[in-house]
């Protein structure tokens, strides 16, 4: 940029370049984090704010410094950085992530475990439809690292139903949501419930985290009668770490449910405890209780981030056009002018 061009330029953005104002972003992003630590649901707000001061700080650099007008690769370097801060405001205001569980068999029907997004998502994550198919959980000859391979059953815009596989770091796109399986999963013992109208229902209960820690499988929920029931998955005296796969057998499908010796205890309230086989039978409040049968449930993590594909151009843009700029300074001599 022209001296005439620097001096025609409004005296108030000539000031928003000032490196002060730079001062003032790190030390505005120091606090901010400082607040998320403490305050929930503020983050994107605690931190849009300093990276849009960043924003206009670079922007005015850019416009007012005329050696950015005089070095081309260091003007790309900068209009990236300015690119990439921008894209990352626009990131964190569109951005979402939730988690599902889903047992084999179970389709996806808007029900989140936890979720959090920008102010500015268009929460389209709930037309989202997909059924858990079963996964498999794959573990390398050394190493406690497991692979998951989870098939899902999904239906494109035009009805026609497709399947893919997906795992810990192979996701399904669709509609720009990236679904891949978490690190949680667990056991899903299935019921059916009769009332003595001879009305069935068909439910499954999804009992605790099996990955957290060495703790028994239990959860408590409601029948359709209103009961609260509390069950524990009773595996006798084995723990959880005993059905890892061996040695020669590095693979296991639903956490090994089809083969898993164990029994389910029932409990209502101190009183009364039932212990149950795989197609056994319980009278409770004037209704029959069977169990048909054990499963698996999976967790997923669901991931929306339109900027993504942006952020990553630009990163590279930026580092591209800094190389050209040291390796010309070092192989060309310096066309640095001073101001």
């Amino acid at each position: 940029m022209s001296q005439t061009t620097q001096r025609t330029a409004p005296r108030w953005l000539g000031q928003l370049a000032a490196a002060h104002w730079t001062v003032l972003f790190f030390l505005a992003t120091a606090l901010s984090a400082l607040a998320v630590t403490r305050t929930e649901g503020m983050a994107t707000v605690l931190m849009v704010v300093p990276f849009t001061l960043l924003a206009l700080n670079l922007g005015a650099a850019i416009i007012t410094l005329p050696r950015f007008r005089r070095d081309l690769p260091l003007l790309i370097f900068h209009l990236s950085l300015l690119a990439l801060v921008i894209l990352l405001v626009a990131s964190r205001l569109t951005y979402f992530q939730a988690g599902a569980n889903l047992a084999e068999g179970e389709t996806f029907s808007g029900n989140w475990v936890a979720s959090e997004g920008g102010p500015m998502h268009h929460q389209a994550a709930r037309e989202l439809s997909f059924t858990n198919l079963g996964f498999r959980d794959v573990w390398p000859r050394q190493g406690p690292f497991r692979y998951t391979y989870n098939r899902i059953q999904w239906q494109s815009a035009d009805g026609q139903s497709h399947f893919s596989v997906i795992g810990n770091d192979t996701p399904l796109v669709l509609n720009g949501y990236r679904i891949y399986t978490g690190p949680v999963r667990g056991f899903a013992p299935v019921f059916r419930w009769e009332d003595n109208k001879g009305n069935r229902t068909v439910g499954m209960v999804h009992l605790n985290n099996e990955v957290v820690d060495e703790t028994p499988s239990v959860n408590e929920w409601q029948l359709p009668s209103g009961t609260r029931v509390w069950a524990m998955l009773d595996r006798g005296a084995a723990s959880p770490r005993e059905f890892a796969p061996r040695a020669d057998r590095r693979e296991r499908r639903n956490l090994g449910a089809d083969s898993l010796p164990h029994s389910l205890v029932l409990r209502l309230g101190d009183a009364k405890r039932f212990e149950l086989r795989v197609g056994e039978s319980v009278d409770i409040d004037n209704g029959t209780l069977t169990y048909l049968k054990l499963t698996a449930w999976m967790g997923y993590k669901i991931i929306y981030d339109p900027m993504r594909p942006w952020l990553l151009s630009t990163v590279i843009i930026g580092v591209l056009s800094l190389c050209w700029f040291y390796l010309r300074r070092v192989f060309r001599g310096s066309s640095w002018d001073s101001d």
